[in-house]
């Protein structure tokens, strides 16, 4: 994308140039005919000297018009073939997007109504809506006191967070940790760290989508950078963001967050297209 930006920058330029020195060449031609004519007697009627004078500025003007108006036509065009690029390599990614959603895979602790254990297998939108489970459930170690034992009135809850504590290696001085935080960020980064000790293969999903979204910032970035060239608003660009976010289920703008909160930079990207709604504001 780089490489034919300022490729489409230097055309642009060399063109500009061309055409300076096509009028210049113009103006000079004329120039001499005038002088011509002015020099030789017998051709300096009235009528004969404005009539060609009239036709030589005519033919000037009509070379100079379209000229401009070949490089208004050239212009498009290499306006129309960036766009062309940046689209055909958006979509790519996007899907390339939607595939590796769709292979990513755990196995995910299910605890059932006989208080026993079970991991199964889930892969795409299943996983992650199970993953925003654990995360929840994770949420609720971090903001109940830790149990000690079980007792019979709250047998189901306690136990079901003292697993979860454990799988997640969940400590006291991680509790703490937690609690002295001052902001939901900060809280949620805590949070995210310990998930990701058993499910850090999610983590390919999101780093591909920061790599789909650095490439909409840093076409846009290129385009602005084009002097004299059709600029493209940061709505513009916005809208690709957003409509990679269209494709993405409540659960993933879910980990989409937690994942903003654990990296700044993937933070940023989401910031500046002013993605994940409400949940932006925490951001």
């Amino acid at each position: 994308m780089n490489n034919h930006v300022q490729t489409a920058k230097y055309i642009m330029k060399r063109q500009e140039i061309t055409t300076i020195i096509e009028i210049a060449v113009c103006i000079i031609l004329m120039a001499t005919l005038l002088i011509l004519m002015w020099g030789h007697e017998e051709a300096n009627q009235t009528t004969g000297v404005i009539g060609n004078l009239a036709t030589t500025m005519s033919f000037v003007l009509f070379v100079v018009f379209q000229r401009m108006q070949t490089i208004k036509a050239q212009k498009e065009e290499k306006s129309s073939s960036l766009d062309r690029e940046f689209q055909t390599i958006f979509f790519s990614l996007l899907q390339n997007q939607l595939v590796i959603r769709n292979k990513v895979f755990g196995n995910i602790p299910i605890i059932n109504d006989s208080k026993s254990v079970q991991e199964a297998y889930f892969q795409g939108l299943c996983f992650f809506s199970e993953a925003k489970k654990q995360l929840s459930l994770i949420y609720r170690v971090f903001n109940k006191e830790q149990p000690t034992e079980c007792d019979e009135e709250e047998e189901d809850d306690m136990c079901q967070l003292q697993y979860i504590s454990e799988l997640y290696g969940i400590t006291s001085e991680a509790i703490r940790e937690y609690s002295e935080a001052q902001t939901s960020l900060e809280k949620a980064q805590i949070e995210y760290a310990h998930f990701l000790r058993r499910y850090d293969s999610i983590t390919s999903y999101y780093r591909h989508l920061y790599k789909l979204l650095q490439y909409v910032r840093r076409a846009e970035e290129e385009y602005s950078s084009v002097d004299d060239y059709p600029q493209r608003t940061h709505t513009y660009f916005e809208q690709y963001a957003q409509l990679t976010q269209a494709q993405m289920s409540i659960d993933e703008l879910t980990l989409l967050y937690y994942n903003c909160a654990l990296f700044p930079k993937f933070r940023e990207l989401i910031v500046h297209f002013n993605g994940l709604g409400a949940l932006h504001r925490d951001l």
